[in-house]
């Protein structure tokens, strides 16, 4: 089921970064690998629509991250 939240941070260099739920909860991380279009870094405040994966840590992670306009 597509979520969809607000990037809270990406660090281009790392290639990692931050999205916060709209729907409320905890920050997840995700990767530059988790995003549908890896050329266009995405940028603070952005909405985009993404899926939840829960690893073997127990951890929620955002994947799948498309940009969605507002």
């Amino acid at each position: 089921m597509t979520e969809f939240g607000s990037i809270t941070s990406f660090d281009r260099s790392a290639g990692r970064g931050t999205i916060t739920p709209e729907m409320g909860g905890a920050a997840l991380s995700f990767r530059t690998s988790d995003l549908a279009v890896t050329s266009v870094a995405p940028v603070a405040e952005q909405r985009y629509g993404y899926d939840v994966r829960k690893a073997g840590d127990g951890k929620s992670y955002a994947i799948n991250l498309r940009q969605q306009n507002k």
